[in-house]
């Protein structure tokens, strides 16, 4: 099976909009609830068909923040105090469960401290890879394009974008090999950094395929000395994995469904728990072996 390597975060964001008032005993657990919901979806997908999954976790300090204060600065300014309030009580849901539940239920966990889980997810996938493994990254971030291979695929289910290295080139116009290179001619706004000036994706694409005239401003701009500045640091801001990342291996989960079934009585996730049969075929791998 292939590998389904996720981001905590990409589930826990989703269900916190979806399902953040959900609590039990004044316990709150709809972000729990909300990212077993969304990885048994994600894992049934016909194209994905696995539960062989790693997650990975951002961390509260960053390296990249150090060395550009400005770095997704923009979200923390955005928010109102009702907003803060909600993100405080999904990442207590979200320590707990990365913490606790899932090491428990049997799904490895992987976070290193000043890195985010995009950094992780990088060096899992070229793991992988190497490994001769297939993997599925699941996110909507296109920073991890750069990681889209022969064997390694993006996945985005909230708007059912499954990119390989040909959808790629035909969504932005370059390959994977570029795409580093492109977010550092054109910055990423996603992630408030700031590109060479006068330069966004479109122009980008075309400065690396040789397209665009050397009489633009933009041409210019990019091979100014103040343009190569910008190059240079942005290249430590957007290239997967970090080159502070520590290297590990992808460890294969050991899934226990009694366990994830004692975690679902305590926080009363009932139609969970009246789907029983269901998920213990998903988390046992009995259901992917019958379609084998």
């Amino acid at each position: 099976m292939k590998w389904v390597l996720l981001a905590v975060s990409w589930p826990a964001y989703r269900a916190l909009h979806a399902m953040g008032d959900l609590e039990h005993g004044d316990v709150p657990t709809g972000v729990i609830f909300g990212f077993f919901h969304e990885l048994r979806r994600i894992c049934l997908d016909p194209r994905v068909r696995s539960n062989r999954v790693a997650v990975f976790c951002d961390t509260r300090t960053s390296f990249r923040a150090k060395v550009y204060p400005e770095y997704k600065a923009q979200r923390r300014e955005e928010r109102d105090e009702e907003e803060i309030q909600r993100i405080r009580i999904m990442r207590t849901q979200v320590d707990h469960l990365t913490k606790e539940v899932l090491p428990k239920i049997g799904f490895p966990v992987y976070a290193q401290e000043g890195l985010e889980s995009d950094d992780l997810l990088a060096y899992a996938a070229r793991q992988a890879e190497e490994n001769g493994d297939r993997a599925v990254i699941i996110t909507s971030d296109a920073d991890l394009l750069q990681c889209v291979s022969k064997k390694v695929i993006w996945f985005d289910p909230q708007r059912d974008r499954w990119i390989d290295r040909d959808a790629l080139v035909a969504w932005k116009g370059v390959g994977p090999h570029r795409w580093a290179k492109l977010k550092c001619l054109a910055g990423c706004s996603s992630d408030n950094v700031a590109g060479v000036p006068g330069v966004g994706e479109t122009t980008a694409v075309k400065y690396l395929l040789g397209e665009l005239p050397p009489r633009y401003k933009a041409f210019q701009n990019i091979v100014s000395s103040s343009g190569r500045k910008v190059i240079k640091r942005n290249k430590e801001l957007v290239v997967l994995p970090h080159k502070a990342t520590t290297p590990f291996k992808l460890t294969e989960p050991t899934l226990r469904p009694e366990t994830f079934f004692r975690y679902c009585e305590r926080y009363a996730l009932l139609s969970m728990l009246r789907e029983k049969p269901a998920w213990t075929a998903f988390l046992s791998g009995a259901l992917f072996r019958a379609r084998l």
